[in-house]
């Protein structure tokens, strides 16, 4: 009799987690190094052999776009909704003054990025001027939306990977191999070297929504932080041993960062990282959020994926919640939910990925038609008095 009570128990408590990480369809296996997004619906990913993708409804489809260009794209960037820029090898740098549907080649002369050195990393303060940063310490600026440009020195050789620009736009800063950071405080005129305290190759540098408070990200699971605007780094428990490729910031606290792993660190509070897990084992090379919820991540093996949760996996009780109820349970094609007299204020159906299938009206939740459904397992999720519920459902026609 104890055996029997104490495997009700167990089972009463049991949950699964489902990552809420969704791989979307990008069409190729190129690796994809940078993914920018304009606003929730367009976007656009880049890579490997002029690999150009870009989606208008969320990432639900990618669409190739040839834009005149066979080499690798490393960076893209847009300082509006219509005017981007990216760049790549051979000093390559492309404009487009329509949101992406065209783009024109304003590669400038190899005599100011040291004999035609790849671009890794690009970055307009406005439609009109901005700067690209690559290999051999290379840092060109560009005005009137790039017709014109000039070299600015480094001071440096190093290769560097990123570049950006914080609040007010004329604080910046660069981040590469070896441990180089560079600051400018006068809209990129000059660059001053910082001292990172870290030998390491820094791939990736962002701001946290302060003039003064920066990240930057690298080699061994390398994390170091300025909090007074790049006089002192310090360094971060990652808690990942493996390179760390991008990392950014949507407010002061909350940041993320993607690893060679695959896995995808979060941060709360600006201080301490957890791991998120992503069910994927391909290189994550750039990360960018739309939002706190909406993040995308691309890398390795053509992969995209997209977090709608910010991230965080789903804990589901296996049986059924206390505070709601779904029947019958199984269903062929009607599901009712018993809320116990709770009116809810959303309802979603969400597939085992946590890509949510369907958005329930609040007035149709005692009767839910799940008719067009595939067979298989899906949550039903509520906000009830500001709770999230969660609970499990099968639709089969048998």
């Amino acid at each position: 009799m104890k055996k029997i009570f104490f495997y009700v128990v167990v089972m009463f408590f049991s949950v699964s987690v489902y990552p809420q990480w969704v791989q979307q369809n990008s069409g190729t296996t190129n690796m994809l190094i940078d993914v920018h997004f304009l606003n929730e619906n367009v976007g656009f990913a880049v890579g490997h052999s002029g690999t150009f993708l870009k989606t208008t409804d969320g990432g639900e489809t990618w669409t190739s776009q040839n834009v005149g260009f066979t080499g690798s794209i490393w960076s893209i960037h847009f300082p509006s909704e219509n005017v981007g820029y990216f760049c790549g090898a051979d000093g390559t740098v492309f404009r487009t003054p329509n949101g992406g549907d065209s783009w024109f080649n304003i590669t400038p002369d190899p005599q100011y990025t040291n004999g035609g050195s790849v671009l890794r990393s690009i970055y307009f303060t406005s439609e009109d001027e901005g700067f690209a940063v690559g290999e051999n310490g290379t840092i060109i600026k560009g005005e009137d939306g790039g017709q014109f440009w000039s070299n600015i020195s480094s001071g440096t050789t190093q290769a560097l990977n990123r570049i950006v620009f914080g609040a007010g736009i004329h604080n910046g800063y660069i981040a590469g191999n070896t441990g180089t950071i560079l600051r400018t405080s006068n809209y990129g005129e000059n660059w001053t070297a910082q001292t990172s305290g870290v030998g390491v190759n820094l791939f990736s540098i962002g701001f946290a929504n302060s003039a003064i408070i920066a990240y930057t990200v690298g080699v061994d699971g390398t994390i170091r932080q300025t909090t007074d605007g790049g006089e002192n780094w310090s360094g971060q428990t990652s808690n990942t041993i493996t390179s760390i490729y991008d990392i950014v910031f949507v407010t002061q606290n909350i940041g993320y960062a993607c690893t060679f792993e695959g896995k995808v660190l979060k941060t709360t509070n600006g201080t301490t990282w957890e791991v998120l897990e992503t069910d994927n084992t391909s290189a994550l090379i750039a990360i960018f959020p739309v939002d706190e919820d909406i993040i995308y991540a691309v890398g390795a093996n053509g992969t995209i994926l997209k977090s709608t949760n910010g991230g965080i996996a789903t804990s589901v009780n296996n049986v059924s919640n206390s505070k709601i109820a779904v029947y019958p349970n199984p269903a062929i094609n009607i599901i009712c939910l018993n809320t116990n007299g709770e009116s809810p204020e959303l309802i979603h159906i969400v597939d085992v990925t946590g890509k949510v299938i369907d958005n329930i009206s609040m007035y149709d939740y005692n009767k839910i038609d799940i008719s067009s459904l595939s067979d298989g397992i899906y949550f039903l999720k509520c906000k009830i008095n500001n709770e999230l519920i969660t609970t499990k459902f099968i639709k089969s026609n048998q």
